[in-house]
């Protein structure tokens, strides 16, 4: 089964920073968690993330800050690391 947000961002003019293509695309989605569940199912990475924001309740704020707590990370200095990815 191929990824559907790979063959969108293959089909797109080239992004610099793959993330900014996938939220751009889950942003132009109907359903994005639809989008979401599809590609859990073909990237294990994206199901271990999917699963741990069910896990606590679909809050995925929630599950960042639960999941750099048990990683032992500052939550503060991931957000400042994505944020400066997506410029």
């Amino acid at each position: 089964m191929t990824n559907p947000i790979m063959s969108l961002l293959q089909a797109q003019a080239p992004v610099q920073n793959p993330l900014a293509g996938i939220f751009n695309i889950l942003k132009a989605t109907n359903n994005p968690i639809a989008m979401l569940q599809s590609m859990a199912m073909s990237d294990p990475r994206v199901k271990t993330a999917f699963d741990l924001i069910q896990q606590n309740g679909g809050n995925a704020r929630q599950a960042f800050y639960a999941e750099a707590q048990r990683q032992g990370v500052d939550p503060a200095e991931k957000l400042r690391q994505f944020q400066s990815m997506m410029k």
